[in-house]
């Protein structure tokens, strides 16, 4: 790695970023401490600790065998680590150059080795590093690197959950409050107040500074539309100032002359200070108007403007003067003559009434769109006796259609006192109590199903909670996934997947009472909260039993999504709770438990939780601690299984994973593989794989004892989509010998759909080296024609299911004869697998097949034993 000179570690777009993420001098969290604990025992280092750079120092939020919670950022590793995106690594501090009298290797800490990866947020700022360290120096072999960088991504995604609870949080607390604050600042100051966002997006006025100005709050709602107030001789060095002000805290005193509603102009002195939180961050921008006296000579102020002009306007064009810097704004501008003729109509009223500039000038009277409209004379004669008048007024649309808008309407006068319009700012915006039910729709529910999400569960399963002990009566839990849902989503897009669980809401919100809840937890998850199931255990089971079959019935009906029809089935775990009843974590587990066991006994299924599944839940948790291990522990072992051709002789062998487990014995790839694709363990033991299986293909040549003609390896789709991976076949084939064109990477149908045009890159270049490439388990997934025309295939395996039927199945016969002439007309060798019977071979043989794999040849063996 090579440091860059440039201190990052004090960069402020930085610093800003990890500020936002209110981590620093925070307690202990268990998911942190969890996956320091995982690095440590993942890359076997005594040492790990999760650390964020700030200016003047590191701190840990989570550590593992290190009793330091902060160091100076002069001793820090980790400012180093936060310069690249890749994992930062010093093998022996002692001889390094940067370190070598850094004091934590001189120290009682004894510091030698260190691996950092940082943690990249998804704006692309280094926060910190999920590190690893040990006293003594030695190097970080190529899968624990893969480790590390994998729960590094983990750590990132639970900052990035934490960080958007937080704002949730933050703006749930505060939204009540966000009106009342405006007025309480600097109540004691003469002045009119005013606060501006960071961001220069909204401003917001006390009562004071509108009144002053004689315009509502929404004419002015940020730097841009204020602009068009400012005369143009002073428009830009206003902005300037307040752009300067929201990026960087430049305190604010400028004078300008502002368009205020009585169509005058006003010399009015704007001053504001910023506030910072956290460091590097502006985080409001906050200051008063006053108006003062107009400088003696207005020309050296404003070119142009005299001092008439700025006070004294004609009568005649009143209108043309108050109204060239409303034409843009998107509120409703409509100015009138006493008896409610429009002489003048924005694009903003064009947009809320719908009548075009043209339409409306002349030859709309806004005193017609007023409902009831005798009403429109009590408004007049109101704003004759006030001068100002804020009014929610019913009107009428050009479609007919009823509208209800704020309106502020301001009399304008002539240079002699008299009325001579009326100014109308309308606004349709949405009432503070309306915004604030879109806040709350947005923090408490489902944007794509309109069902509570997680955190409304939360509280009703809270409040279902306390009924149920009140009551002594039994509540229910369901909790449900669509079976094969990712699939769909692979294969149909994401809009089918959106329109199934729209459509899936819909019938399970048709399955239950008006008090109980349907939820969606996210994905293709939902629960359903079923209270007062009485008070006997039997009689809740029976409740909770007819609900959930009525959903199982309810979702086997096929979907239409758009021009495709699908059927689709789920499994649904149970678990019911009363008084004294466990934490809302462990009712959500019991039930995930009961899904899960519902899963295994296939679709359309119910179940019912088992305590006795809390012991296999943990033998889980156990079996993930021991395969994280056992790459380590060297408990892997790959086994061999013939290939023959027709004529019976060897011309290949896969190459099958087994684990050699300490207490367990051996297990196959179905007992581990789903658990080491989900905790990302199966990368690394999949370069493990592709190795060992390399490197004995080589020794076999080169014993020249009847050599293969192919070794066939299994890539996961998780392995394949790594950016490297092509580099990493290379590269086995490089240290290993293995002629190229003696590999074959066997790919399946769902990992080819996943990123087509990636994956026909990556199998061309391969293709260069000489690697073949078979589709495996075909027939069971979505491969269409035109996908297997682009993908430069070599050969096609026919899946076991269909093989093991072929005899008793005419369905399974046919298909089986379609496949191997379609693998004839692409010109692709084709393969059966689990070949048990000599009546199967005949059948397939008869059928044209080329190479058959199956206990009828050999079951799967270590090297040792394999027949070659």
């Amino acid at each position: 790695m090579q440091v860059n000179n440039y201190p990052v570690h004090q960069d402020r777009v930085r610093l800003a970023a990890l500020g936002s993420y209110a981590i620093l001098d925070t307690p202990p969290e268990q998911q942190f401490d969890r996956l320091v604990r995982l690095a440590a025992k993942a890359c076997e280092m005594p040492m790990a600790a999760l650390s964020f750079v700030d200016e003047h120092r590191q701190w840990f939020k989570a550590t593992f065998g290190l009793a330091v919670r902060e160091t100076d950022i002069a001793a820090s590793f980790c400012k180093y680590a936060i310069c690249d995106k890749s994992t930062f690594v010093v093998e022996d501090a002692s001889t390094h150059p940067l370190f070598i009298d850094n004091p934590l290797v001189t120290g009682d800490l004894h510091l030698r080795f260190y691996a950092g990866c940082p943690l990249v947020s998804p704006e692309g700022h280094a926060l910190g590093a999920l590190i690893v360290l040990d006293k003594e120096s030695r190097t970080l072999s190529s899968e624990q690197r893969l480790d590390l960088e994998v729960l590094a991504e983990q750590t990132m995604m639970a900052l990035e959950l934490r960080r958007q609870r937080l704002n949730l949080d933050h703006l749930l607390a505060h939204r009540k409050q966000a009106h009342l604050d405006l007025d309480n600042l600097t109540s004691a100051s003469p002045a009119a107040n005013w606060e501006m966002s960071p961001d220069r997006a909204v401003f917001q006025w006390t009562s004071e500074a509108t009144a002053m100005l004689g315009m509502p709050a929404a004419a002015l709602s940020n730097i841009d539309d204020i602009g068009k107030f400012i005369h143009p001789a002073q428009q830009e060095a206003w902005k300037s100032a307040f752009h300067a002000s929201a990026a960087r805290g430049t305190p604010v005193d400028v004078e300008c002359l502002l368009l205020c509603s009585d169509g005058g102009w006003r010399n009015i002195r704007w001053v504001a200070v910023a506030e910072w939180s956290p460091p590097g961050v502006v985080s409001r921008v906050f200051g008063a108007i006053q108006e003062v006296p107009l400088p003696e000579d207005m020309e050296s102020v404003s070119p142009g403007v005299s001092d008439s002009g700025i006070r004294r306007a004609p009568a005649a064009p009143a209108a043309r003067r108050v109204v060239p810097p409303f034409k843009k704004l998107p509120t409703s501008v409509v100015v009138t003559d006493l008896d409610g003729r429009v002489v003048y109509w924005n694009e903003g009223a064009e947009r809320l009434y719908g009548w075009s500039v043209e339409e409306a000038q002349g030859r709309v009277a806004f005193a017609d769109l007023v409902e009831p409209p005798d009403s429109f004379e009590a408004i007049r004669r109101d704003l004759l006796n006030a001068g100002e008048l804020n009014r929610r007024i019913h009107q009428k649309g050009k479609n007919g259609g009823d509208l209800t808008v704020d309106c502020h309407l301001t009399l304008i006068r002539d240079h002699n006192r008299l009325p001579q319009l009326i100014f109308i700012i309308g606004s349709d915006q949405i009432e503070p109590s309306i915004a604030d039910d879109k806040i709350y729709a947005l923090a408490f529910y489902d944007q794509l199903t309109q069902l509570p999400n997680r955190a409304s569960l939360m509280d009703r399963l809270r409040h279902a909670l306390l009924v149920a002990e009140r009551k002594h009566a039994y509540g229910a839990l369901m909790l449900l996934d669509l079976d094969n849902f990712k699939s769909l989503n692979d294969t149909l897009g994401h809009a089918k997947g959106d329109l199934l669980l729209q459509q899936v809401a819909a019938r399970l919100l048709k399955c239950v009472r008006q008090t109980d809840t349907v939820a969606r937890l996210g994905g293709d998850e939902f629960v359903v909260l079923l209270e007062e199931l009485g008070h006997e255990t039997q009689e809740a089971v029976n409740q909770s039993e007819t609900v959930a079959m009525k959903i199982l019935d309810a979702l086997v009906g096929p979907f239409q999504l758009g021009g495709n029809q699908r059927n689709c089935t789920t499994s649904i775990g149970v678990t019911l709770f009363r008084e004294k009843a466990a934490d809302i974590e462990d009712l959500l587990k019991q039930a995930d438990l009961a899904m899960y066991q519902a899963k295994q006994s296939g679709r359309s299924t119910l179940r019912f939780f088992d305590p006795d599944m809390q012991r296999l839940a943990l033998e889980r948790a156990v079996l993930e601690i021991d395969l994280r291990k056992a790459r380590f522990d060297d408990e892997f072992e790959l086994y061999y299984q013939p290939q023959r051709g027709r004529d019976g002789s060897l011309i290949g062998a896969e190459a099958l994973l087994r684990w050699n487990h300490p207490t367990r014995g051996l297990l196959n790839p179905n007992e581990f593989i789903p658990l080491a694709e989900e905790i990302g363990v199966i990368v690394p033991l999949g370069a493990w794989v592709m190795e060992r299986a390399c490197a004995q293909a080589a020794a076999w040549q080169q014993a020249g004892n009847r050599p293969l003609q192919s070794m066939a390896v299994n890539v996961s789709a998780r392995q394949f989509l790594q950016a490297n991976f092509a580099d990493m076949v290379q590269g086995v084939l490089q240290r290993t010998g293995l002629d190229p064109n003696l590999l074959k990477l066997e790919l399946t149908e769902t990992l080819l759909v996943k990123d087509i045009e990636g994956t026909a890159i990556k199998m061309a270049a391969l293709k260069r080296l000489g690697v073949r490439f078979a589709l495996d388990d075909f027939g069971t997934g979505y491969s269409s024609l035109s996908l297997l025309r682009k993908l430069p295939l070599d050969q096609l395996k026919i899946d076991q299911s269909f093989i093991q039927r072929i005899e008793h199945d005419d369905g399974d016969d046919k298909l089986v004869h379609s496949i191997i002439a379609l693998g004839k007309t692409l010109k692709m060798n084709v393969l059966a697998e689990g070949v048990e019977k000599p009546a199967q071979e005949r059948i397939l043989s008869r059928h044209g097949c080329d190479e058959f794999q199956g206990f009828l040849y050999g079951r799967p063996e270590p090297a040792s034993q394999f027949r070659h």
